[in-house]
């Protein structure tokens, strides 16, 4: 028994000796996997709270750039400053307008009338919203969306484009803030948010229409429904609406009036209005994507015909004569048959702001190209054409000094009983350099009286035959104190920078006196210098297009006739 008992002992702690050992086993295991998720806790704890720490002294750092470098930067602009200047008109005895003056020195000038919200068409506003900024009514004056895709596509793609609301884009105009940086990318942010905490919608809207460029000299929407289409705006359809919303992202390219031709790979020739008519079908297709449009509307729209009002189709339905040109004459420019009376219109508009208000005439003649003026005139345009009747048939001067030079003359029309002037012209013909040198003279006279009004700009071309003789128009134009112009013939040539080109570039100014120097094409007048008040060229060529347009045709070698007019003119002029 003892044995038994003895033995029993032995193999109860045999037999139970593996029964412990797994036991403990198993507690092993649960610390490590205890022990693992607790690091991995604490780990991932740690690495919380330092990236809030790291976050929290970044957004410090950030605060602090912020208050002490990004909103200073912002720089404050005055109300004066952010004030739109106005176009003046000036109108014949009938109420239809002659001319229409505006300053454009600066962003806040142009060609520019102002509308309402409520005047401006639903299906424009709609065009306008789809294709720069979708989300425009959801945002708060930043998209980040947008923003996001934009910096990922900067960063995967190196494009520096888009993203910017159109409420960024006003503020990126009121403050001509447009460096291609970080930190103006940040303040253009700032500014839109703070801009719509008190800015409605609607009157972002209005201003972003009535301040930004569409192109041909307009500045604003109403301007723009005018010159494109003879239309209020109010009364633009939604196939005219989007090809005007549509110009705005570049006007060199989207004008309908420029005459450029752009060769595609194909070999195909494409104009401005081809493009055009491309961004305008671009911008159907996102209204109708974003509900704005119905497919039948859409479709209707597309196929709408443009009818501009520099086709003969228009001026056709409108009753507007459309001179023939022949070889033998100079069609009659009615751009140009009250420039004389324009001249002394604006000379008594002037000295009327002058003497009424006590202006100095120099701040008058500003405030007469900002003010929005209406200058209602007592030209009679049936006198008028009389006039311009017998001053264009050469055959009336037909009595030549002993010289052969045409005799000049001149006329003023004048009511006996009214003493109203109903009718002004001139003319002179230039056969020689020196005579030319009088024009220049009356002309640089009345840009002493009329700055900001009366430009002038000496513009070379091809013609000008090098780089080294492209300094005679520098030179010419240093002596009358004018701007250095250039054709694109010209640049492309390296005769000067691209940044003088005008013409082709679509660039519209409105010079008093604007001489074309060894410019052949007629193009280079009509695209950028449109409705310049005197045109001079001077070209080897008599036949050349420009001589066709211009008011005093110089034939001769430009190399020749500029130093002489530049030795004439430092001896002679006041």
């Amino acid at each position: 028994m003892d044995q038994n008992y003895n033995g029993r002992p032995e193999e109860r702690p045999s037999s139970e000796s593996p029964a412990r050992h797994k036991k403990k086993k198993k507690r092993s295991v649960g610390r490590i996997i205890a022990k693992t998720v607790g690091w991995i806790f604490l780990t991932v704890f740690t690495i919380c709270v330092i990236g809030i720490l790291t976050a929290g002294i970044f957004a410090k750092i950030f605060m602090t750039y912020v208050d002490t470098t990004l909103i200073p930067s912002l720089g404050e602009v005055t109300s004066e400053e952010m004030k739109l200047a106005l176009a003046s008109t000036i109108y014949d005895k009938n109420g239809t307008p002659m001319l229409t003056l505006y300053d454009n020195s600066d962003d806040t000038g142009g060609n520019r009338e102002l509308v309402k919200y409520s005047e401006i068409p639903r299906h424009l506003i709609d065009a306008l919203v789809s294709i720069e900024d979708h989300r425009f009514w959801e945002h708060h004056g930043v998209d980040w969306v947008g923003t996001v895709a934009s910096i990922r596509d900067t960063l995967l793609y190196g494009n520096t484009r888009g993203g910017s609301t159109i409420t960024q884009q006003l503020l990126r105009h009121k403050y001509q803030d447009t460096d291609v940086t970080v930190k103006r990318k940040f303040r253009e942010i700032l500014r839109a948010l703070e801009y719509e905490k008190y800015t409605s919608k609607d009157d972002i809207i209005t201003e972003y229409l009535n301040r930004v460029y569409f192109g041909a000299g307009c500045s604003g929407i109403q301007t723009a429904a005018k010159t494109y289409f003879g239309k209020d705006v109010s009364e633009l359809s939604v196939a005219e609406s989007a090809a005007i919303v549509g110009i705005t992202n570049n006007p060199s390219l989207y004008d309908p009036f420029l005459k450029k031709e752009f060769e595609q790979d194909d070999g195909s020739i494409k104009t401005p209005r081809d493009f055009n008519k491309m961004r305008q079908e671009l911008i159907l297709k996102e209204m109708k994507e974003y509900g704005y449009l119905t497919e039948a509307e859409y479709a209707a729209a597309k196929a709408e015909k443009l009818i501009f009002t520099d086709t003969d189709e228009y001026k056709a339905l409108h009753g507007i004569e459309v001179p023939e040109e022949t070889d033998d004459e100079k069609p009659v420019d009615l751009s140009k048959i009250y420039t004389w009376f324009e001249d002394e219109a604006i000379n008594e508009a002037i000295t009327l702001l002058a003497e009424q208000y006590g202006y100095a005439r120099e701040y008058a003649s500003k405030l007469l190209y900002r003010g929005g003026f209406h200058i209602y005139t007592t030209l009679d345009p049936q006198v008028q054409a009389v006039v311009d009747e017998v001053f264009q048939d050469t055959s009336n001067f037909d009595y030549p000094s002993k010289k052969g030079t045409p005799i000049n003359a001149a006329i003023t029309v004048i009511d006996p009983y009214t003493g109203e002037v109903k009718a002004i012209d001139w003319k002179e013909y230039v056969t020689d350099a020196d005579l030319a040198v009088k024009i220049l003279d009356r002309q640089i006279e009345e840009r002493k009286i009329d700055i900001k009004g009366a430009g002038v700009i000496v513009a070379g071309g091809y013609g000008m035959g090098s780089k080294e003789n492209f300094a005679l128009v520098h030179e010419l134009a240093d002596v009358l104190g004018a701007e250095v112009g250039a054709s694109r013939a010209a640049v492309d040539a390296g005769f000067t920078e691209h940044e003088r080109q005008i013409g082709q570039t679509g660039v519209t100014v409105r010079p008093k006196l604007y001489i074309a120097c060894g410019i052949s094409g007629q193009i280079q007048h009509t695209a950028g210098m449109d409705g310049s008040a005197m045109i001079v060229s001077i070209n080897t060529d008599p036949a050349a297009p420009i001589c066709k347009i211009a008011d005093y045709a110089i034939t001769g070698d430009v190399n020749e006739v500029i130093p002489k007019m530049i030795k004439y003119y430092k001896q002679n002029s006041k």
